[in-house]
């Protein structure tokens, strides 16, 4: 319970990694009873994304040199937030034909008045988990 004082917002992104870490490991032992990682990435990503209101100048120390976006951390994830709030991602996902496994996502924000796309981006699964341990290392002090 200890985890309940102090700076409750980061807490929250560390049981959270923590929870998809579990997660992650125990689909590694059996992969056909834990099948559904990217899933579990994807609710990690849109709990923590939501705390963004809270914790704007944790996200942006985010590295996201690694990724093809031209903006800043700070208006990605935003633009992540709201794709993954909505739903907006949903349409977007690529399975691989052969394996029958999630390769990509493309994440869309849209402008709620007029519909217009403000922003695509496209993870593979690869891209979705190096971002999520980017995060962990920001919200765990690493970086």
């Amino acid at each position: 319970m200890s985890e309940l004082k102090g700076d409750k917002v980061k807490n929250f992104f560390k049981r959270s990694l923590k929870n998809l870490q579990l997660y992650e490991d125990q689909h590694a032992k059996n992969p056909e009873m834990y099948k559904y990682e990217v899933t579990m990435m994807l609710n990690s990503l849109l709990g923590i994304l939501v705390m963004l209101k809270e914790r704007t100048k944790l996200l942006n120390k985010v590295d996201i040199s690694f990724l093809d976006y031209d903006g800043n951390a700070k208006e990605f994830f935003r633009h992540m937030r709201n794709s993954i709030s909505h739903g907006h991602f949903i349409d977007y996902i690529k399975v691989d034909v052969e394996t029958k496994e999630i390769a990509e996502i493309e994440f869309v924000d849209k402008c709620p008045a007029c519909k217009k796309e403000t922003f695509k981006q496209k993870l593979s699964v690869s891209e979705l988990r190096t971002l999520i341990d980017k995060i962990s290392q920001v919200v765990n002090g690493i970086r």
